[in-house]
């Protein structure tokens, strides 16, 4: 990932760019794909636990 910043005094100005590939984009949608399978995982975890201890 590359993030360029340029400020400007006269007249005042900010503006940013940013560049990212695709292994970088993979990355964050495996990391994202992990976090709700492990919340899936839990709530199913959760909903037998409670169902053996109703039983």
């Amino acid at each position: 990932m590359r993030v360029e910043i340029e400020v400007a005094v006269m007249p005042p100005r900010v503006s940013a760019e940013y560049e990212i590939n695709r292994e970088e984009i993979r990355a964050v949608g495996r990391n994202i794909a992990i976090v709700f399978g492990g919340v899936i995982v839990a709530r199913v975890l959760r909903a037998l636990l409670v169902r053996v201890r109703n039983q």
